[in-house]
């Protein structure tokens, strides 16, 4: 007698498709997917933070010296082709003009001396008239000088020999009259002044010139103190001084 054989499916028996699951094994629940864990409650102990406060741009570069204007030679921006005429070559320009008019003034005097009788020159016992009359001439000459040389040439004899000239501070034209005459008037004003008080008050004449020279530090002053050079009798009168400009190397 031959034993029958299980049917497929049966309980107890192998399935052709692998072993079933056990009856006596509980079903397995799906595994949830791990939870995000939240993140760390601030603590009440710890400070608040605080928002970080804005980058400050870098400071400014420090302003230039006072005094770099007086011996600088780097160019700069200006007219095309020229620099700004800086102290000490309008300086020089200025010495050898006083030279070249300092002849006409002995030679004025000569004239003055055999007119008057009194050596104005060298103040040895000169007559209110001939300290009037010699600080009149005398300036008139210099105004002319200067006034001819600005609006006709653009430039005295010592300012061409350096290589420079004068012009409207905006685009660089001749000067006209009444810019000359502003720029003599601040130049020589205040000297003109003092030799007029000098004539016939001495002693206000002395505080006069002593006022006239502080003048002229003033207008050096400015001049080197200014990016363009351009002292307060530039400034006044709307006028710039350039030299050529060195070839870079």
């Amino acid at each position: 007698m031959t034993q029958p054989t299980g049917q497929p499916g049966a309980p107890g028996q192998p399935s052709p498709g692998g072993p079933p699951p056990s009856w006596q094994q509980p079903p397995q629940p799906p595994q949830p997917a791990p939870a995000v864990p939240p993140p760390p409650a601030q603590s009440w102990q710890q400070a608040p933070q605080q928002p970080m406060p804005p980058v400050a741009p870098p400071p400014p570069p420090p302003p230039p010296s006072r005094t770099a204007g007086l011996t600088s030679t780097v160019p700069v921006a200006g007219p095309a082709g020229y620099v700004y005429g800086d102290v000490p070559n309008r300086s020089i320009a200025y010495i050898i003009d006083a030279i070249i008019i300092g002849i006409v003034r002995l030679i004025l005097s000569a004239v003055t001396i055999a007119i008057f009788g009194s050596n104005v020159a060298n103040l040895q016992s000169p007559s209110t008239l001939s300290v009037l009359v010699f600080a009149v001439l005398w300036y008139g000459i210099v105004v002319a000088y200067f006034w001819y040389m600005w609006t006709k040439n653009r430039a005295t004899v010592g300012m061409r020999l350096l290589g420079m000239q004068i012009g409207h501070e905006v685009d660089g034209r001749t000067i006209d009259n009444n810019q000359a005459m502003i720029r003599i008037g601040a130049m020589f004003g205040p000297w003109f002044v003092a030799d007029l008080l000098s004539a016939f008050l001495l002693g206000v004449g002395v505080l006069a010139n002593l006022v006239a020279f502080v003048w002229f530090l003033a207008l050096l002053y400015t001049t080197a103190k200014s990016p363009t050079h351009q002292g307060l009798h530039d400034q006044y009168a709307h006028t710039m001084v350039v030299k050529a400009a060195r070839r870079a190397a």
